[in-house]
């Protein structure tokens, strides 16, 4: 997206915060706006202004994260992705970040965990896959790896064994949500969308 529509983006959404001052979407979507503009003091801002209003709610917990990890603040942002999964332990994406996070660092199979994790939550994950399998191609998380700062280590085997448990087990938790979904929605600003406006130049859903 161009900066023109984010920029577009931001009046947008400030006009919004106009008549509802309260709305945790336009001010997480406010912040991704800001971040995709590099106003990185004004995204902090919409932020921790949704953490005020919600202290529950993860999706500003983990744009905070992201937008710390776009500036390599690696610190501040391990601590916002934790208070995410303290808030919610499903939400998708923030293992995987973690994960980012210690392959970074070079503490491999604590990378491959996080990993791992992610995929429980979140088993379409194309890009835990990817970090999965081009560490195990690299020799990390097997015995005489590369790298061993835990006693756990995993093999493809027991990530594509654990991934479809996972799998089968949300079909049937999903039957369950989509069940109940019917008479219940909210609007959520999703994962996707402050990965893509903190961690890449991909697209995101600012409509």
């Amino acid at each position: 997206m161009s900066l023109q529509k984010w920029e577009a983006a931001v009046r947008a959404w400030d006009e919004v915060l106009k008549h509802r001052p309260d709305s945790i979407p336009a001010l997480n979507r406010l912040g991704i706006a800001h971040t995709q503009l590099e106003h990185y003091e004004r995204a902090e801002v919409a932020f921790r202004q949704a953490i005020d209003l919600q202290a529950s709610e993860p999706s500003a917990y983990f744009n905070l994260a992201l937008l710390y990890l776009r500036q390599d603040r690696t610190e501040l942002a391990e601590t916002w992705l934790n208070k995410t999964l303290e808030c919610a332990s499903w939400y998708p994406e923030t293992h995987y970040h973690l994960g980012y996070i210690r392959v970074q660092e070079e503490r491999f199979d604590e990378a491959i965990e996080e990993f791992v994790k992610e995929l429980g939550v979140n088993p379409a994950s194309a890009k835990a896959w990817h970090e999965l399998f081009r560490l195990q191609e690299k020799g990390y998380g097997h015995s005489g790896g590369l790298a061993r700062p835990s006693d756990r280590s995993w093999n493809a085997i027991e990530i594509v064994s654990l991934s479809v448990i996972v799998i089968c087990g949300l079909g049937l938790c999903g039957l369950a949500s989509w069940r109940s979904s019917r008479s219940s929605r909210f609007l959520e600003v999703g994962p996707s969308e402050p990965a893509n406006a903190a961690l890449s130049s991909d697209k995101a859903n600012v409509s």
